[in-house]
């Protein structure tokens, strides 16, 4: 995990940071929302978000670290 990291340059980690807490803001709203309402009856809505915010994190990852990925590759092919 760490040499993945490693891997990574700047603009590639800051496209995910933005990604990951872009996707995320629902799930902290339905948090907060559960905090100052009350969780009844908002647990299986909770945990739905929670499992289709886990799923589309990882492909948003996946996709930003391709596409950067294929451009650098590119831009190595090219000179």
């Amino acid at each position: 995990m760490q040499s993945l990291i490693q891997g990574i340059d700047r603009v590639t980690f800051q496209l995910m940071a933005v990604a990951f807490v872009g996707i995320h803001v629902p799930l902290t709203v339905l948090v907060v929302y559960g905090i100052i309402v009350g969780f009844q009856g908002l647990v299986t809505v909770l945990l739905l978000a929670l499992a289709a915010t886990l799923v589309s994190t990882l492909v948003s990852l996946v996709v930003v670290y391709r596409i950067r990925a294929d451009r650098d590759d590119v831009a190595h092919s090219l000179g």
